[in-house]
């Protein structure tokens, strides 16, 4: 199988898939799609930065990893197009973040303590507020004790200490 191996992390985005091994290491993508106008092309490659990798989370145009370990990691993601085939870029406001989720089309967030920050765009309010926008993460609906959260492509669900969802 041409995946054969042990995984540690894997993320499916648009016509691409990430997989990672060993735990930290780099990043491998491939994909088989005419998103560069040639269907069933296979391409592949590899994110070598950032390095220390701990989660990975991908969906139509964007993939984000988590990188670094307790209060020193980061979330990095790309800065749009093709999921492979743009750079990754350090996401302010993601020190300490454990888990970052992506949502179809704009939205993005991770858990940083017991917040939810979110960036991107959503114009029905998945950040947080309807119509939102954001290149650096921030803090969605005002909630300060998150344990858990769910992200789609128009919602976002947070999970409060008490139990209860926002």
């Amino acid at each position: 199988p041409p995946f054969a191996g042990t995984w540690a992390n894997v993320a499916t985005g648009y016509h691409v898939t990430f997989l990672q091994a060993p735990a930290g290491g780099p990043v491998q993508w491939f994909g088989a799609s005419s998103v560069s106008g040639v269907s069933g092309v296979r391409q592949t490659g590899s994110y070598t930065t950032p390095t220390n990798i701990t989660q990975l989370a991908a969906s139509t145009q964007v993939v984000c990893v988590v990188h670094g370990a307790g209060a020193s990691s980061n979330v990095s993601c790309n800065s749009g197009g093709y999921v492979f085939n743009a750079p990754m870029t350090l996401v302010p406001n993601t020190t300490s973040a454990p888990r970052v989720l992506v949502g179809t089309g704009g939205p993005r967030c991770a858990l940083v303590g017991s917040e939810v920050r979110c960036w991107g765009s959503s114009s029905t309010g998945a950040l947080g507020y309807p119509g939102s926008s954001s290149s650096s993460a921030a803090r969605a609906g005002g909630v300060t004790d998150a344990v858990d959260f769910a992200l789609g492509s128009e919602t976002t669900f947070i999970v409060r200490g008490n139990g209860s969802i926002l």
